[in-house]
């Protein structure tokens, strides 16, 4: 489906998945919602525009890894930050934190800036578990626990948790092995899963 900002110009080809929402007050300014509920995962979609001096740098993620980092919580981590070009020669960059809730699971935060001929396009995606929480970690630290890829030294997971761009990093909630990327084939109906699939079909179909 075509999605639209507010304003109604500028466009974006969203998944045909992903169904309009109605608007609210509090959501962000010029934006309109989305929204996609599968077997393990609810997504919701903000998309609206942006100036072009509020984007991210296109060109310098690490810029925004060190801007992300100042503003983590203690509940949160870095899973990715990927800059590119897409199919039609756009720029863009995005970030994944992901988030604790508050009774129980993980939420995937999306932000992603493509670059378009009229100005800059945001995506802002909410992707958290539904259902049964937690399978993906336990069976993949099961996995790679019998592999011996990690081990539990008094009590204490070795080789579990880990920044994924410095191995020195320690606050918050970090990244764990069962996050990777290789993983989501294993667990398409997760929502990090969800959410790389969604991204991937971005950059394919805009």
């Amino acid at each position: 489906m075509t999605a639209r900002t507010a304003e109604k110009k500028t466009a974006l080809r969203l998944p045909e998945r992903f169904r309009q929402l109605k608007s609210l007050h509090g959501d962000p300014p010029m934006s309109v919602p989305y929204g996609y509920v599968s077997e393990g995962t609810e997504s919701f979609l903000f998309v609206s525009p942006v100036e072009k001096r509020d984007a991210m740098p296109f060109h310098d993620p690490e810029t925004v890894i060190d801007g992300i980092r100042r503003e983590l919580g203690e509940d949160q981590g870095i899973i990715e930050v990927v800059n590119g070009i897409t199919r039609e020669q756009r720029r863009y960059i995005y970030t994944v934190v992901k988030t604790l809730k508050r009774m129980q699971g993980v939420q995937y935060n999306l932000t992603m800036h493509l670059e378009r001929a009229d100005g800059v396009l945001q995506v802002q995606g909410f992707f958290s578990e539904a259902g049964i929480t937690g399978a993906r970690d336990a069976l993949v630290f099961a996995l790679l626990e019998k592999q011996g890829e990690i081990r539990v030294r008094d009590s204490v997971p070795e080789g579990w948790v880990s920044d994924p761009y410095d191995p020195w990093y320690t606050k918050g909630v970090r990244m764990n092995r069962s996050e990777q990327e290789r993983f989501d084939v294993l667990f398409p109906a997760h929502p990090l899963s969800e959410l790389r699939k969604f991204v991937k079909e971005i950059i394919v179909d805009n």
